[in-house]
């Protein structure tokens, strides 16, 4: 089996004790679960991978850079995430469910509002100043 496989069952085993020991007040169990549990968390390397933000040890770098490809936050993608929160959306929002930083943010939905793809309430600007932007 995979060293995946193996580290899911680890912490599901560790889990498992750690539940018991709760039950129990066993320190003795809640150590062996822990452990068991930290073990498997060690041999699943796309849960670290994931959680650190590093490529696995089982994969391998891109040999032509051409061949990565980049994911671009499109102006439909922006008005999608608008409409799942009510066609409502501020800057600090779409900085904080994407990639782009709060001035990326900002800027972007001014181009939006430039070409009419959205309009600014002004009565709506709530007394720290969020402006918000309707589409």
């Amino acid at each position: 089996m995979k060293d995946e496989y193996w580290g899911l069952i680890y912490m599901t085993i560790g889990a498992i004790i750690i539940y018991l020991g709760l039950q129990a007040h066993a320190t003795f169990a809640l150590i062996v679960g822990a452990f068991t549990f930290f073990r498997g968390f060690l041999l699943n390397d796309d849960l670290i991978s994931q959680i650190t933000g590093r490529q696995s040890k089982n994969l391998e770098p891109a040999k032509n850079s051409k061949s990565t490809s980049t994911f671009e936050l499109t102006d439909e993608l922006i008005i999608k995430l608008a409409n799942r929160l009510n066609g409502r959306l501020s800057a600090e929002e779409l900085s904080q469910q994407t990639t782009l930083s709060l001035e990326e943010s900002k800027k972007r939905l001014e181009n939006l509002l430039k070409n009419g793809r959205c309009e600014i309430n002004l009565e709506d600007v709530n007394n720290h100043g969020k402006v918000f932007y309707y589409f």
